[in-house]
């Protein structure tokens, strides 16, 4: 495969290396730190205000090296995927064909052995005739994919019904009470920056 040429790579270490003394320091600080009067309290706000800020720098770098890469990779796979679409709609195709001959020829042999066997029969044999699955080239095989489809809700166990998370949200946000649901408030610290 022709290449176009090298891309640029850039060397992340020194970016991680200034970002990585200031985390140590800080998470040092964080996992040492207690709360023991109203100052405290006050000086902890303080230091999440500092992690945070920390942690939308070494984003801001992280980006910063990312972006490029995530454009080409971006225009590469824009140029690619209508491709791989094209054969993926071909190869779905080509298996619709293969799958319809391989039913196409166990039908007949199913007929051509429901016909042996009443000959068998009437015969006074002993009634033998099997049906064999449809020779396959090498590489090739069949399967069978168990499908379903919701014909009644009302009659689906409760074991297999899921809850939408996000719907359920929505409706108590709004006050809704919804059967069968108990619902709280768990509080914790937001600080703003």
């Amino acid at each position: 495969m022709p290449k176009t040429g090298p891309l640029a790579v850039i060397d992340p270490g020194p970016e991680i290396d200034r970002h990585k003394k200031h985390v140590v320091v800080l998470v040092e600080e964080a996992n040492s730190f207690a709360i023991r009067s109203e100052a405290d309290y006050s000086d902890a706000a303080d230091l999440i205000r500092d992690l945070a800020d920390r942690y939308d720098r070494i984003e801001a770098a992280r980006t910063d090296l990312t972006k490029p890469l995530n454009e080409v990779l971006k225009k590469i796979n824009a140029a690619f995927k209508p491709m791989q679409n094209e054969i993926d709609a071909a190869k779905k195709r080509v298996r619709g064909l293969m799958t319809a001959w391989t039913i196409k020829k166990r039908q007949e042999a199913e007929q051509l052995a429901a016909k042996q066997r009443t000959a068998q029969a009437e015969m006074g044999m002993a009634v033998t005739a099997v049906v064999a699955d449809p020779a396959q080239p090498q590489g090739v095989a069949t399967r069978k994919d168990l499908k379903y489809e919701v014909t009644d809700i009302e009659k689906v166990p409760l074991d297999f019904i899921t809850v939408d998370d996000k719907l359920v949200r929505e409706a108590l946000k709004k006050g809704e009470t919804i059967p069968g649901i108990r619902s709280w408030v768990e509080e914790s610290v937001v600080v703003k920056r």
